[in-house]
Parts: structure tokens; C-alpha cells; sequence
């Protein structure tokens, strides 16, 4: 999925700096060479979500339940559907499934690849009633004002493939909760009605409350950091490594604390703590006369140096959902790479996998 993409206090990725110098910065500790890696391999993950553990009120408020589908596949997991006496001819299902990581993905990409899947799946419904959707919008929404609830709420209006007469409009949430994915699909005649919006938050919100697992029900994950594609052969080698285990102990951090879905915050503590591991690393390597060398650090040392690294952010990781503060000055970026290509790409993702394994059981 391709990613688009407020001034924070001070990243709290410095809290993970001593975890980066304390693996190389020991008296006589020189680059190792080869391939270096946190754990061995990947995994892939999947808990099976029994039926009997589903916690899905016949009622709640003006919904009431309709039906109860498991799915064989243990990855799909189970879908409640409601109704709404409000809007009697609204479609409202509920998603509860396990998050399935394989080797190749990375956790902190989990829910920008459910939200993808909600989009896919609006366009395949569309398609087989002859009908077609209009661009989606996309908003960051925690159910329970909490960061850890926070998700995804996409919008999209129905129009006549053959015109543009306005049909429905469709709604999806996905966020993750008790350790699995949590989704909503919601579709009804809501246009010309200004109080829709508000409706359909409030029902989320409703159905976010009282519909999932029994609590406990679920194992605690187990995450790991995987530094990948990555050797340790030089000092650039070695200052970049610094980095990326700052990023990814970051990361890990944020999911084993519950806040999973990535945000513009979020993601510029881990990129600036990244960046301050490797400006520790690259001063220490130049008094021994060693310097770290070009990399793309050294590109966004200077995006940061020309206080540009917010807006860095933006343009190299954004997500459609992430809000950003009204100072950004998004030409100034795009002039100063102008002026400053170099031959350095200043836009890499980074060299590390968060991967999340559920426990035995």
C-alpha cells in the first residue's frame, strides 16, 4: 500500500539511546561483519478465535443483533450483524479475527493493510451491484478516547456506475482490540441527512464497547525487533545498525503498551531518536577516526539541520489518516530537496521488522 504522507515534544526515542550505545559503544567493540539480526527469522501469526469466547449483545441501544457467521478459516475469524431501528435499511457487520503477520510484513503495516482490504472490498460489492465508489476520506478515530482504541474510519459515497446520482455511502473502522483485528462495515441510504456522520461514529463507538472476546481470552503478544538486510561490515554499516535498534525498540515499545496504529507523532519520535542514535554513533566513530561515511542518515541529518524533518516525515511515511499541525511548510521541503539531490535518497523505509507472535496456547 503505497503511503503517503505537529511539532511533538522531544521524541521519546532518546529513551532507547543507552540500548544503542551500549551494544557498540564498549572499549575495542569493532564492526562485526556478516549479517546481523535481533532474532533469527520471522513468524507468522495466527490464534484461533473460538466462537464460544465471543462476546456479541442481542442488544445494544437501537441495534439488534440479526446473525452470528463463523467463518472455517480460522484467519477470517467471525462476523456479527445488526440492524438499526434508526436506519432499518442499514447494513452493519462486525469483524473479530486474529492479525496475521507474515514473514515478509511487518506489524506496524498491519492496519494499513486492513484499511486497504476495507477499501478492496467496498470496490468489489460496488462492482457486482453496478455501482460505483467515489474517492474515500479518511479520519483517525478512538472509540473509547483512548490512544490505545485509536483506528482507521473510512468514508465513501455509492453513485450509479452509469451516473452520478448519489446511491448510499459506506463506512469502515478497523483498529485492533484484545489482540485482534476489530472491524465495522456499515452501508445505508445516509446522504441528505446531516446528522449521518455523527450516527455512524456513535454506532462505532457502541459496537467498539460491547462486541469482541471475553477478556483474558486472548494470549498478550510477544514482539520482536528484526534488523534485516543490514550488515555490520563498516562504520556506515555500524552507525546505521545504532539507528535502526533504536527505531524498532521504539516501535516495540508502543505495540507491547497497546497504541498500534501508526501516526505522524508516532512516527517522527522514531525516526528522530533513530537520528540522534546515529549522530551519537558517527561522532563517537569520528574521534576514533573513523568516520560513519554517506548513507541516507546523513541526508536527513541534514533535512533535520535545515529544520525540515517534520515535514520529511510527511512526505516520506505519511498515512492518508494522519493529522498533521498547520505549520508545515511542505514547499520549503520539496525546494530544499531540489536544491540538495545529491544522488542520496533522502525517502527509505526503514531496515527493521516489528514482528508480533502470539504466545503458545
Amino acid at each position: 500500500m503505497t503511503r503517503l504522507g505537529a511539532r511533538t515534544a522531544r521524541p521519546r526515542g532518546s529513551l532507547f539511546l543507552s540500548l544503542a550505545l551500549m551494544l557498540f559503544a564498549a572499549p575495542g567493540c569493532a564492526p562485526t561483519t556478516g549479517p546481523v539480526s535481533l532474532v533469527e527469522q520471522g513468524f507468522v501469526t495466527l490464534h484461533r478465535v473460538d466462537r464460544a469466547d465471543l462476546v456479541a449483545p442481542e442488544r445494544i441501544d437501537d441495534l439488534r443483533r440479526v446473525g452470528i457467521r463463523s467463518f472455517p478459516e480460522p484467519e477470517l475469524g467471525h462476523m456479527i450483524s445488526y440492524r438499526d431501528d434508526s436506519y432499518p435499511d442499514a447494513k452493519i457487520d462486525v469483524y473479530v479475527y486474529p492479525i496475521t503477520i507474515h514473514e515478509e510484513s511487518t506489524l506496524s503495516a498491519a492496519l494499513s493493510i486492513e484499511a486497504q482490504s476495507i477499501l478492496d472490498g467496498m470496490d468489489i460489492a460496488a462492482r457486482r451491484d453496478r455501482l460505483a465508489y467515489g474517492p474515500p476520506t479518511f479520519r483517525q478515530l478512538s472509540p473509547d478516547g483512548t490512544a490505545e482504541s485509536a483506528g482507521v474510519l473510512i468514508e465513501r459515497s455509492l453513485v450509479l456506475a452509469d451516473s452520478e446520482r448519489l446511491r448510499a455511502r459506506s463506512f469502515g473502522f478497523v483498529n485492533v482490540k484484545n489482540h485482534l483485528f476489530f472491524k465495522v462495515r456499515i452501508t445505508g441510504e445516509f446522504h441528505g441527512d446531516p446528522t449521518a456522520d455523527d450516527h455512524i461514529v456513535g454506532l462505532v463507538e457502541a459496537l467498539h464497547a460491547q462486541v469482541g472476546v471475553r477478556p483474558g481470552s486472548i494470549a498478550a503478544p510477544d514482539v520482536q525487533v528484526v534488523i534485516y538486510t543490514q550488515a555490520a561490515g563498516s562504520p556506515a554499516d555500524a552507525c546505521a545498525l545504532a539507528a535502526w535498534i533504536v527505531y524498532g525498540a521504539f516501535h516495540r515499545n508502543e505495540i507491547l503498551e497497546g497504541r498500534y496504529l501508526d501516526t505522524f507523532e508516532r512516527e517522527y519520535a522514531a525516526r528522530h531518536g533513530a537520528l540522534e542514535a546515529w549522530r551519537q554513533r558517527a561522532s563517537s566513530l569520528a574521534a576514533e577516526g573513523t568516520p560513519c561515511g554517506e548513507t541516507n542518515f546523513t541526508t536527513a541529518d541534514r533535512v533535520d539541520a535545515a529544520g525540515l524533518f517534520r515535514e520529511y516525515v510527511r512526505a516520506a511515511f505519511g498515512q492518508p489518516w494522519w493529522t498533521f499541525p498547520p505549520d508545515l511548510d511542505r514547499e520549503a521541503f520539496d525546494r530544499w530537496i531540489e536544491a540538495h539531490d545529491d544522488g542520496r535518497d533522502p525517502i527509505r523505509f526503514p531496515a527493521v521488522r516489528i514482528m508480533w507472535k502470539m504466545a503458545d496456547g
